[in-house]
């Protein structure tokens, strides 16, 4: 069996909500953007189409939700290039009709949910006050990871040393046409910290074990270098700053820069997490509501006929 691949492609960040859902897939892929309430199915069905990919024998690269771990974002079929994202609020994601196409759970919402409009406005409203708070919290996690990097001074010379270093360690290839570039993230804040690196099973993890302001600065000199030779990649963000790179994926290697938290930072964290997980609670009884009105045989057929319509698309 293949081996499976475990990112976040969206997360909250001190610089607000950032999104690289709909560049999940190499440059020729195409991609199925699913439209629907909270509770309509979004993830499950994504689940099942990997799994039933997967049992066929491609490898699969899954995207979790940021804010829900056990949840899915996206799915991507890798040797079919097809991918299967949530395109609903916060991860706005619009068809360009044709690299992508729109699928419609809103097909299996019953009109009636209109007579819960009231508690569903009120809980939406509730839940969006708490994500305000979370992000106030990843916000001053920003700020003091700015405050640190700035008191270092960097010799460049030891950063090329460095990089050089990684590269004669590592067989690299050339980029081919089905090759990519893409940014991912390894870490999220949600109610708990959730870092995905043991789950991928990398064959080779290089840390570089340097301060953290350091690492950036080597991991921003590879980026530029494998971008110049044309060699594919995985662009591992930082999850406080995504401008920043905690770590580059380079043919089942993982370089990674060091992650230590003061301290402070873990208090503020855990404010951050108290709130995130305030807004969840919301969002279960705003899904437990949009269930109700469901119709799953909808939702099922609709999941069926994906399946059958992706197993025609030649790799």
């Amino acid at each position: 069996m293949k081996k499976e691949r475990f990112y976040f492609a969206s997360a909250n960040t001190g610089l607000g909500f950032v999104n690289y859902l709909d560049k999940i897939n190499t440059e020729n892929g195409f991609q199925y953007i699913i439209k629907g309430s909270s509770g309509s199915g979004k993830s499950s069905m994504m689940k099942k189409i990997a799994k039933h990919f997967g049992g066929l024998g491609y490898q699969i690269e899954y995207c979790y939700c940021s804010s829900d771990p056990e949840s899915l974002d996206g799915v991507v079929i890798v040797e079919k290039n097809v991918s299967i994202i949530d395109g609903t609020a916060p991860h706005v994601v619009e068809a360009d009709f044709v690299k992508s196409k729109i699928i419609d759970f809103g097909a299996g919402l019953d009109v009636s949910v209109k007579n819960d409009r009231a508690v569903l406005q009120n809980l939406f409203s509730k839940k969006k006050f708490h994500f305000e708070n979370f992000y106030k919290y990843l916000s001053v996690l920003e700020t003091l990871q700015s405050v640190e990097n700035n008191n270092e001074d960097i010799d460049d010379k030891e950063i090329v040393k460095v990089v050089n270093h990684i590269i004669s360690d590592l067989v690299l290839f050339e980029r081919s046409e089905e090759s990519y570039s893409k940014n991912v993230f390894l870490e999220a804040i949600a109610s708990q910290e959730v870092s995905l690196e043991e789950k991928n099973n990398f064959h080779k993890i290089i840390d570089l074990n340097t301060s953290q302001k350091f690492g950036f600065c080597v991991m921003e000199k590879l980026k530029n270098y494998l971008n110049q030779k044309n060699i594919s990649c995985v662009l591992v963000r930082n999850n406080i700053n995504p401008n920043l790179l905690n770590g580059i994926i380079i043919n089942d290697v993982l370089i990674k820069n060091n992650q230590k938290n003061n301290k402070n930072n873990k208090k503020i964290i855990n404010f951050a997490k108290k709130e995130i997980n305030l807004a969840k609670n919301y969002h279960f009884e705003i899904e437990n509501i949009y269930k109700k009105y469901i119709n799953f045989d909808v939702v099922n057929k609709i999941t069926n006929d994906l399946i059958k319509e992706i197993e025609k698309i030649k790799c």
